[in-house]
């Protein structure tokens, strides 16, 4: 059955930069990207704004997901986390590392202050009606682009960690059926190299249930 039509979105110069750069991460991740795009063009439901924050927390994930990992010496704190807050601050900081991002720098404030605002901005406020696309929204959305614009960059050039990563993977096959979904790159590039180191079709089959 054919599925409707999809309609076009046009990128802006910066806007297409982060959509191809978004394909180090995956597909998944470029979809969402576009879905916002196409709202925040043309903003024709009244609860634009939180989908769109919605789709705000899932890039924002994605890139959490893939990139966290490349920090392959990370150590392990003994220091229980007390919240998801500060779960999500570690995660944001473990990333920065990996991208030589100093803490003090202004992408790393806007991103930790960012990470503030995500669950907030996509649900709603107690029985309110949902918020209109206002000026401070479209703002928003200017800064989270800008943010995704100098990550992104930052990733691409690093991308060959992520076969380090997926070289450490492999060293145990449990762990690899555990956190190739989550945490590997879903492109072409990255699972060529994947599936082309794997040494045993058992692995493929554990992959397959897994998936």
């Amino acid at each position: 059955m054919e599925g409707k039509e999809i309609q076009r979105v046009v990128f802006d110069g910066r806007q297409e930069r982060i959509h191809r750069r978004l394909g180090l991460i995956g597909e998944g991740t470029q979809a969402f990207y576009r879905d916002a795009c196409r709202m925040m063009a043309q903003p024709t439901m009244e609860s634009t704004s939180h989908l769109v924050w919605h789709l705000f927390r899932e890039i924002e994930s994605s890139v959490r997901d893939v990139l966290e990992p490349l920090q392959l010496d990370k150590t392990v704190s003994g220091k229980e986390t007390k919240n998801e807050n500060e779960k999500h601050k570690e995660s944001i900081l473990a990333v920065l590392g990996v991208l030589e991002i100093p803490e003090s720098d202004p992408v790393a404030g806007s991103w930790l202050s960012l990470a503030h605002r995500l669950h907030a901005a996509a649900h709603r406020d107690n029985l309110k009606g949902p918020r209109p696309v206002t000026h401070n929204v479209r703002q928003e959305w200017q800064d989270f682009e800008t943010l995704l614009d100098h990550i992104l960059e930052k990733f691409e050039e690093r991308y060959l960690k992520t076969h380090d990563y997926i070289d450490s993977l492999l060293k145990d096959k449990n762990r690899v059926i555990e956190q190739f979904s989550q945490h590997c790159p879903h492109n072409q590039v990255t699972l060529g190299y994947f599936f082309g180191k794997l040494d045993s079709a058992d692995y493929i089959d554990s992959l397959a249930r897994r998936s």
